[in-house]
């Protein structure tokens, strides 16, 4: 699913301003062939995760609507490090593999 239009104009007006507007990008971590990265709305659950390709060009971005953040991965393991919130905060650990287009 792709971030709804109004979400995006929303982060695009807020980097034009120069402000945040309640959203805040956690750093890049490496996954596959590129990278990925969470921008979260403070005031929601509302996150959008976006993929980089190698290069660091955007791939694309989808929305999720849960109170996750990724820390590290480790590529070896196919692993992601996340902390999410559910009742109460934990640390959790997602395997990925690799896609084939």
């Amino acid at each position: 699913m792709e971030p709804p239009v109004d979400v995006l104009d929303s982060l695009m007006a807020a980097q034009e301003r120069g402000t945040r507007d309640g959203w805040a990008a956690l750093s890049t971590i490496p996954i596959n062939d590129g990278f990925m990265q969470v921008i979260s709305d403070l005031t929601s659950d509302l996150r959008i995760l976006v993929l980089y390709d190698a290069l660091g060009r955007f791939s694309r971005a989808r929305t999720l609507d849960a109170p996750l953040a990724f820390l590290a991965s480790d590529l070896e393991e196919e692993t992601l490090i996340a902390v999410r919130r559910v009742n109460q905060l934990e640390l959790v650990r997602y395997t990925f593999g690799r896609r084939n287009h």
